[in-house]
């Protein structure tokens, strides 16, 4: 299903930051170059510097991709839809993981796969970053439950070799030791805490690594003070959700907006935030599963969500592991209604006619990133003309 539903992107050209990632990009042409991969930033090889990411794990892959397609997109976007479905899967894993529902899980995987939000990662080569980071991210959590359950020390091996490479693939995975504590307090079955510090010691190993690479600095977007950026955070809540619940109107760049603090879409994600956060509290021992999720969305939403400097107040390709979340809570609810004797006909017909409507959403949302004509068209429709005068 997920192969059909992406099917259509595999006729996708190089567009926008796959121009210096991908198709200029000098160093992917040949193996010898891999050191470099971990010694500079993320487009060095692409003619253009002042990057400061830092994602060797990225350009490693685009590397294997050069050696079997050239300069072929097909083979690129073929690997971005292979390693979204392997992300589907570690999805039902940590779901199965959880909630030992194999239904679940299986609806969790559906939900993702399918959802169009995450058209800007899958379609667009240069997304990869989010698709690394998300399976690296998962992974490594998967075994850190399993090492709290069984305490053995390849679980923790492997937690620390995934986290590393969630690391390497993208900045904002900085946040795993963060999920690790969450998850800990919410075990009713308490363990010792050694699968954290390890994650504390592969951030030291990775900042180290950074610093040597790329110097003290990471990547730099709004001038505007923290107090300016605050409003933002509300606004982009507010966005966020709405993508999730109706993803129309899907496109790339939404600026570097400066929300006031009586702006309607602030106040509107404002009340929100308060009203979802003290449901999700308030009824944490009822419904444990319910403050996870929400705990891991808001997480992983943390280091994009604008209160730190970024290039944009919000990305739709941000949603990609936060959403995670979502679709586990969402998938709760429909195999909830499917258990219910009264209710199963109604969840399996809302269930299948969402995973069609999100699946028809997609294809027509690959179709953006067919070409830099239709990819410019839309996201000037929606964003206007600054930011691509910019990039051009």
């Amino acid at each position: 299903m997920g192969f059909g539903i992406y099917a259509n992107s595999l006729g996708g050209a190089f567009i926008w930051d796959d121009e210096y990632q991908v198709r200029r990009n000098a160093l992917i042409r040949d193996w010898s170059n891999a050191p470099r991969f971990f010694t500079g930033q993320l487009r060095e090889g692409g003619g253009t510097e002042g990057s400061k990411f830092y994602r060797p794990i990225q350009t490693l892959s685009y590397a294997w991709d050069h050696r079997w397609w050239k300069e072929d997109p097909r083979g690129y976007h073929l690997t971005n839809i292979l390693l979204h479905l392997l992300v589907a899967w570690a999805v039902c894993a940590l779901a199965r993981t959880l909630t030992a529902d194999g239904l679940l899980a299986f609806l969790s995987a559906v939900f993702f796969v399918a959802h169009p939000v995450h058209t800007e990662a899958v379609a667009y080569i240069s997304g990869r970053a989010d698709i690394l980071a998300a399976f690296f991210s998962l992974m490594a959590f998967i075994f850190y439950i399993r090492y709290l359950d069984e305490r053995r020390p390849p679980s923790l091996f492997f937690l620390c070799l995934n986290y590393l490479f969630a690391l390497l693939s993208k900045e904002s995975s900085l946040v795993f030791p963060a999920l690790l504590l969450f998850y800990h307090g919410t075990r009713e079955k308490k363990a010792p805490l050694r699968g954290f510090y390890a994650s504390l010691f592969i951030t030291g190993v990775y900042l180290a690594a950074r610093f040597a690479a790329l110097g003290p600095a990471f990547p730099n977007g709004f001038a505007h003070s923290w107090a300016e950026r605050i409003p933002g955070v509300f606004a982009a809540f507010a966005a966020y959700l709405r993508l999730l619940f109706v993803p129309l109107n899907l496109h790339m760049e939404y600026g570097m907006s400066r929300f006031e603090a009586l702006d309607p879409r602030v106040l509107c994600g404002a009340g929100i935030f308060a009203v979802v956060f003290w449901g999700v509290f308030t009824r944490r021992n009822q419904y444990p599963l319910l403050f996870f999720c929400a705990g891991w969305f808001f997480l992983w939403l943390l280091p994009v969500s604008g209160l730190f400097r970024l290039n944009a107040w919000m990305a739709e390709h941000w949603l990609y592991l936060p959403s995670v979340g979502f679709f586990i809570l969402l998938a709760k609810i429909f195999t909830a209604g499917y258990r219910n004797q009264k209710w199963r006909a109604a969840a399996v017909i809302c269930a299948v006619g969402l995973v069609v409507w999100w699946g028809m959403l997609t294809v027509r949302q690959n179709e953006t990133w067919h070409d830099p004509v239709s990819f410019f068209k839309r996201t000037i429709r929606f964003s206007g003309t600054g930011r691509l005068f910019y990039k051009l």
